[in-house]
């Protein structure tokens, strides 16, 4: 089985004039922002918990719907989106994408206003569905926006606009969030009437009001950019049969390649590390360090973001000059070391 083959599609981006790559670069930029886009609703989660958890006088369970409800955004939405953009366009996938974002985003101002729960997680479960439609649209289709020997390149550029994304989102958070109303002890709580702790527990959810607007208006900005710009038609470099595949013949043949399966696994297991990890690291450091605020924790997040964001890029150093199986397996065993 691990020598099992599969054809598969390439495409490469065809205009009146495809001598001249200048002519992506503006539709490059536009796809750079999308990598920056997701990474900000990826890692303000991070934030939230901590937020909803005093808010809302959740259990570490009750807020971990949070991330629950929005990766199964990004479960659901890959298959739909990729028969979206078969039938349509890849320009198609990420309007709808942006569209589902904006929409995701403006739901956390009534939710702040009724102080609804629920409706929160609905927010976040659209968000991410708008964000599946941006990844499985962006990432094929930066490697494709130019020459095919710089498609690597390309694709190791736009995921630095993600990790610069995610390192910005936390402070963003920080400062918009965490640090717009200070957090009390339950000393603090059990002193106050319950009015005031009502009023207490509203302030803090109405702080994710304005930084989810903002991300609304740039979001639909960068929807607009992307409608009025034109983008390279995607023509197939492949006539045989393999474009008639259907869905479930594709996918059997893929499960038939061992290294597929493997690679599933380890990113399965790799996302759920990282979203377990950064997720509870500000409630940790609150209920570890004695004095510890939320705002002060989040500077521990940001040191992380800020290693991911080095990690990157010497990994993609390192993968130029080594193995890459020899180059994951080393990454692996220092991360095993570091637990």
């Amino acid at each position: 089985m691990g020598n099992t083959t599969i054809q598969t599609q390439s495409f490469r981006a065809v205009d009146a004039e495809q001598s001249k790559s200048k002519r992506y670069i503006i539709p490059f930029a536009l796809l750079c922002s999308l990598f920056f886009l997701w990474a900000v609703a990826n890692n303000l989660n991070d934030i939230l918990l901590p937020q909803f958890q005093q808010a809302f006088t959740l259990t570490n369970f009750q807020a971990g719907l949070i991330q629950s409800a929005f990766y199964f955004g990004y479960f659901v939405i890959p298959i739909p989106a990729g028969i979206l953009m078969k039938k349509l366009s890849y320009k198609a996938g990420i309007i709808t994408g942006l569209f589902l974002y904006a929409v995701g985003a403006a739901l956390f101002w009534p939710a702040a206003e009724i102080m609804n729960y629920t409706l929160f997680l609905i927010g976040l479960f659209i968000i991410a569905a708008g964000l599946g439609c941006l990844e499985t649209a962006a990432n094929p289709f930066v490697t494709v926006l130019g020459p095919e020997s710089g498609g690597h390149f390309r694709l190791n550029l736009a995921q630095t606009f993600n990790s610069f994304g995610a390192i910005i989102a936390v402070v963003f958070g920080q400062s918009l969030i965490l640090s717009n109303v200070p957090h009390q002890s339950q000393e603090a709580l059990d002193k106050m009437t319950p009015d005031q702790l009502s009023a207490y527990k509203h302030s803090l959810v109405l702080s994710v009001q304005t930084p989810y607007m903002i991300i609304v208006a740039i979001v639909l900005v960068v929807a607009l950019l992307i409608m009025l710009t034109k983008f390279p038609a995607l023509q197939s470099d492949d006539h045989s049969d393999a474009k008639q595949s259907s869905f479930l013949s594709s996918l059997s043949r893929l499960i038939r390649i061992r290294h597929w399966r493997w690679a599933v696994l380890a990113q399965f297991c790799y996302v759920g590390a990282q979203t377990a990890c950064w997720s509870y690291l500000i409630r940790y450091a609150i209920e570890e360090i004695p004095g510890m605020t939320p705002g002060f924790a989040a500077n521990y997040l940001t040191g992380t973001m800020v290693c991911f964001f080095i990690g990157r890029f010497t990994g993609t150093w390192l993968i130029s000059r080594f193995a890459p199986h020899k180059v994951l397996a080393a990454y692996a065993l220092l991360a095993m070391s570091c637990v």
